[in-house]
């Protein structure tokens, strides 16, 4: 093989490799992210609640919102 026959090789490679790697990262998040609800939910918390709770930008849902504001009085 060439050399640019082995760049190319490379190349995809490594372009394989990072797309496998990112939705692997994904998929484990999502499942940990589920598996946590889940454990709330057993727990007695409703599923909103333990969405919103494990949400990073819970006010930017207005149903979080709603629920926060409840909690206060």
């Amino acid at each position: 093989m060439n050399e640019e026959g082995k760049f190319w090789v490379a190349l995809w490679t490594v372009a394989t490799v990072t797309v496998v790697s990112i939705t692997a990262a994904i998929v484990i998040y999502n499942i940990d992210y589920n598996a946590k609800i889940v454990k709330m939910v057993q727990t007695g918390v409703s599923p909103v609640e333990a969405v919103c709770g494990l949400s990073d930008s819970f006010g930017d849902n207005p149903t979080c919102i709603i629920l926060a504001l409840k909690e206060k009085r």
